[in-house]
Parts: structure tokens; C-alpha cells; sequence
């Protein structure tokens, strides 16, 4: 009786140890012995380790312990013996559960850095069985894939492919549509997701893209997705939800500008109250002269320019610390919209009121002065701009 009791409670206690961590149980065959394997965290900017092990069987089998607070976005990376390699990626969402991984062969597994879908196609060789939030994250890969793999060939064929230095104006022109339409249906799409399924973890993952982004949402837009998400199974996560829902209140999309300071070329203090008194929408390119994606984007502001000219103005407000580097841009990039500096004292406002973390941000504003959009990339200005204005 006292054995069946003891074993009893030793059996209670591994349950117990089980239910506090996870472990996670690979087998992929041609992993080399001594190969070094990470579990990251995915969802931080700094993607910080939290289980790692090197490989000691010579079978391609491993094993990974450790702990999460709540359902946690990871990637396992294995690392090759060769330094000319790059690492092997798998990703997975982690709970405090048993997991096994499991492919052909190491060489089946996408490579932690592709151009083009030949990685992307490789992400549906591995297998991943364990928790919960895992089968709920499959289920979003699954429903993404189409979406994803449209996404990537575009930028593939624009970015990457043999004939980039070669094509036409015309070509290139066509393959940045294709392009957008692609991104814009991804996105479309990840939000679908999200909608239809505001009890998963991921669900509240995602969403916080939107909600960290200025003005993505107007009032009754965000009333809604506060209510839906309150369905979320995740209690951790709705926490961080429902604390970002209520940061975002205050850059609310259709709220009216907050006016600053700005210097001219002229060196004339003026502000944007200056700038929107005509009557048009107004589109503000916030960038720098060190930012390569600022610059990179400034021939679709162009476009923009020339295409709405007559409807727009187009406020170009550098952020550049020292005023002789904004100078020495400006000159070199040769742009024909109003060119403004808001540098130094003059950016703290922008952090403030518009939420200012990253460049270029773009804002277009009504003729009224509200904030229709914001964004980084020029084509979500065409979007709205060609819905309020027309080509």
C-alpha cells in the first residue's frame, strides 16, 4: 500500500514538472554531432535565447527544456559546423507542453535567410506536434501560405531577379504593382485571421503590429477590436492587448493634427498650421539624410507628386540632427516639393504627438485637417490618396 502510495506521488510530481515547462523532442537526420541548436524568442526586437543545447547522437536526435511564462513566438535555430553555412530555422509557438520535431533530412529545413519561396516552400517539410497555441499557429501558416508565397515571389522578381539592372522603366513599374497588390492582399489577410479567430495567441500576437502603428485605427474601429479580442484565451497576452489598445488611443486616426514647429530653407521659422490652409490633402514625408529607406523611397513620393500635383502638397520634413546633412541631401536628391526641417528641439514634439519612432513616416491629412493615414511605405499613401482623390 505505502509503494502504491509513493509511486503515486512520484508520478503526481512528474506531471507536475511537466506542466511547469516544455520539452521538445527533434529528430532530423544529417544533423552533425556537435552542432549547437538555440531556441529564440521571435517576438522581442533583441530575440534573446532561452533553451539551447549541442547535439550528441550521432541519429539527428536532440532534446530542449525549458520554461514560458505563456504561449511565446520561438524559432529553433541550428547552427552548422560551417561557418559558411547558413543556420537552419524552424519556427514554432512554445507553451509549457511536450513537442517534437521531426523532417527527412537537415537539408529539408529552411535556411535562416532566402530571396524568393524556395525557403518558404521548405518551412512545410518539418513537422511540429505539441500544445495548443502550436496547432493554432499551424493553422495560421496554413492559411497564410498562399498569401505569403504571392508576397515573396513579387519581391523576388522586383528586388532580386537576373533582369533587376536591366528591364524597362515600364517593367519595373509593373512589377512594383504586382508588388503592392501582393503586400497589400498579405495584409488584408493576416487581419481576416486575426478577426476570425480572436481567441488564439497568436491572434493577439499579431494584432500588435496594428496597434503599435500611429493612426491605424479610428475610434469605433478600435472599440471593435477591443471587445473581439476580449475573447483570447491567452490571459498574459490580452493583458499586453488590452494595454496596447488603450496606448493607441491617443494617435486615433481621423483626430486632427497637433501643429509644430518647422525651419525652412530660408531658415525661416514657420509651422504645418502654414501648410494647411489651402483647401488640399497634404501628405508629410518625415525622413532623414542617413536613412537608406527614406532615400529609397523618395522616387515614389515623386510619382505621388506627379500624379496628384494639383491636389496635393507635399510637405518633405527632415528629422536629420545637424542641419548641413539635411543641406547636402536635399541637394543631392533634388526634390521639387517643399522641403522643411524639423531637427534637433523641433523632433521632440513629433515623438509626442505622432508617436514618431521609425522613418520615413508618411501622414496625409484632410483638407480639414485630420489624419487620414499613416504608414512607411508610399504605397499605402497611393491607396487612400487614389480612394479619396482618384488617379
Amino acid at each position: 500500500m505505502k509503494r502504491t502510495a509513493l509511486c503515486a506521488m512520484l508520478s503526481a510530481a512528474t506531471l507536475g514538472m511537466m506542466a511547469q515547462g516544455f520539452e521538445i523532442k527533434g529528430n532530423i537526420p544529417g544533423i552533425q554531432q556537435g552542432t549547437k541548436i538555440e531556441l529564440k524568442i521571435r517576438e522581442r526586437s533583441n530575440n534573446p535565447d532561452f533553451g539551447k543545447t549541442v547535439v550528441e547522437s550521432t541519429d539527428g536526435t536532440f532534446t530542449i527544456t525549458g520554461s514560458v511564462a505563456s504561449p511565446t513566438l520561438a524559432e529553433l535555430y541550428i547552427n552548422s559546423n560551417n561557418p559558411d553555412e547558413l543556420s537552419k530555422v524552424v519556427e514554432l509557438m512554445i507553451e509549457n507542453a511536450p513537442y517534437s520535431i521531426s523532417t527527412a533530412h537537415i537539408d529539408s529545413v529552411a535556411p535562416s535567410f532566402y530571396a524568393g519561396t524556395v525557403g518558404l516552400m521548405k518551412t512545410r517539410n518539418v513537422t511540429v506536434d505539441g500544445g495548443n497555441a502550436q496547432k493554432q499557429y499551424a493553422e495560421y501558416q496554413q492559411a497564410m501560405f498562399p498569401y505569403t508565397f504571392a508576397s515573396k515571389q513579387a519581391h523576388y522578381d522586383l528586388f532580386w531577379a537576373d533582369d533587376k539592372k536591366s528591364r524597362s522603366a515600364d517593367r519595373e513599374k509593373e512589377l512594383k504593382a504586382v508588388y503592392e497588390v501582393a503586400s497589400q492582399k498579405e495584409d488584408s489577410a493576416r487581419r481576416a485571421f486575426i478577426a476570425q479567430h480572436p481567441s488564439y495567441s497568436i491572434s493577439g500576437l499579431l494584432l500588435m503590429e496594428d496597434l503599435n502603428s500611429p493612426f491605424f485605427y479610428s475610434e469605433s474601429e478600435l472599440n471593435e477590436v477591443r471587445d473581439r479580442m476580449q475573447q483570447l484565451d491567452d490571459p498574459k497576452r490580452l493583458e499586453q492587448v488590452n494595454r496596447a489598445i488603450e496606448a493607441s488611443r491617443k494617435f486615433l486616426r481621423e483626430s486632427p493634427y497637433t501643429d509644430f514647429a518647422v525651419g525652412d530653407t530660408l531658415n525661416n521659422e514657420l509651422h504645418l498650421s502654414d501648410f494647411t490652409k489651402n483647401g488640399k490633402y497634404v501628405m508629410i514625408d518625415f525622413w532623414a539624410s542617413w536613412c537608406g529607406p527614406c532615400r529609397a523611397a523618395i522616387p515614389h513620393v515623386r510619382e505621388l507628386y506627379h500624379t496628384y500635383g494639383e491636389k496635393l502638397d507635399i510637405l518633405a520634413i527632415s528629422v536629420d540632427s545637424e542641419e548641413p546633412a539635411w543641406r547636402e541631401a536635399m541637394a543631392q536628391e533634388k526634390m521639387e516639393w517643399t522641403q522643411l526641417w524639423a531637427g534637433d528641439e523641433r523632433s521632440k514634439p513629433l515623438v509626442e504627438h505622432y508617436g514618431l519612432s521609425g522613418i520615413p513616416f508618411l501622414l496625409v491629412l484632410s483638407p480639414d485637417g485630420r489624419i487620414i493615414h499613416a504608414g512607411h511605405a508610399p504605397a499605402g499613401v497611393n491607396a487612400i490618396l487614389e480612394q479619396e482623390l482618384g488617379k
